[in-house]
């Protein structure tokens, strides 16, 4: 039984995809586990039902503005080339309002939802899939079923960490 497992790291995630493109497609390779950390949790429920070319879409037009309402980065075009920094005074605002991030991300549930429809969702269901949290601020761990899928996705923009599992049986 072969697993594809991706990890989080934000931006890699489209390099991420790009491979996972090349070893379904190309490669021809049938994997019955898919296991993803952080950007690589928001990949695998696709990956799951073969919907590459919605992932390639998504991940190769994102912005910051698509995943960050507050966002704690300063991005700056000069002479071609994008620069980022640290936004020092938002993440000030974040500390002054009580949260627990540097950026709050609350346009990425807009995102997930636009991309994981109830369609897609269905479809995933129909894979006996089970998910795995690893809850970092915890320690915690536990296995949940396919239903709560879209919750558990979207709690990762509030700041928990998590790895999620989706295991499609073999016949």
């Amino acid at each position: 039984m072969k697993a594809l497992v991706i990890s989080g790291g934000g931006s890699k995630g489209a390099f991420a995809g790009g491979l996972a493109e090349y070893l379904i497609t190309v490669c021809k390779q049938d994997y019955k586990i898919f296991i993803g950390s952080s950007t690589g949790s928001l990949l695998v429920p696709l990956l799951s039902i073969g919907e590459i070319e919605k992932l390639k879409k998504v991940f190769t037009t994102v912005t910051q503005k698509d995943i960050f309402n507050n966002c704690p980065f300063l991005l700056k075009k000069r002479r071609g080339v994008y620069k980022t920094k640290i936004n020092h005074l938002g993440i000030l605002k974040m500390f002054m309002e009580g949260k627990k991030t540097f950026g709050e991300s609350e346009n990425l549930r807009g995102l997930i939802f636009e991309t994981i429809t109830e369609s897609d969702f269905d479809r995933i269901k129909k894979n006996d899939v089970s998910i795995t949290v690893s809850n970092l601020n915890t320690m915690g761990l536990s296995i949940k079923k396919q239903k709560i899928l879209l919750t558990l996705t979207l709690r990762m923009d509030m700041g928990i960490s998590f790895v999620s599992s989706f295991y499609k049986p073999g016949k």
